[in-house]
């Protein structure tokens, strides 16, 4: 049980419902940002991914506001977000992960938008692109 009291690194990522308009959106970050710290975790950063199409339904909403947080904190801390996260009627989706140490933070991470997309363009011999996956390049 002493490992529950190690601060470790973590990521959140919270779907927020779409309708919940700007000033809605911001409450909900910023109360799960003092809730991280009230439970003695250290916020990295809170990254707004923005509005995004959902990859299936759920709830009968087809979009939602997907924001990543990064922190340093106890299983406590995680828990306790967790909790909250259930409670609450704006998220439609939330997953928490425990990151290894040397781990560059999300901001860090240069974001290229066709890597991401899971195809890329390569050049066949007549100079035709043809898509590929991403794994299939070297």
């Amino acid at each position: 049980m002493a490992r529950d009291h190690e601060p470790r690194r973590y990521e959140t990522m919270m779907v927020f419902r779409a309708d919940l308009q700007e000033a809605g959106t911001k409450e909900q970050i910023e109360r799960a940002r003092k809730l991280l710290e009230a439970n003695g975790a250290v916020v990295a950063g809170m990254h707004e991914w923005g509005l995004r199409d959902l990859a299936y339904e759920i709830e009968k909403e087809r979009r939602g506001y997907y924001v990543l947080a990064e922190y340093t904190g106890t299983a406590v801390a995680v828990a306790e977000l967790e909790r909250n996260l259930k409670l609450s009627d704006a998220v439609l989706r939330f997953v928490s992960v425990r990151q290894e140490k040397d781990t560059p933070l999300a901001a860090a991470v240069p974001r290229d938008d066709r890597a991401e997309s899971g195809a890329a363009e390569i050049e066949d011999e007549e100079g035709l692109g043809a898509a590929a996956d991403v794994g299939d390049i070297e």
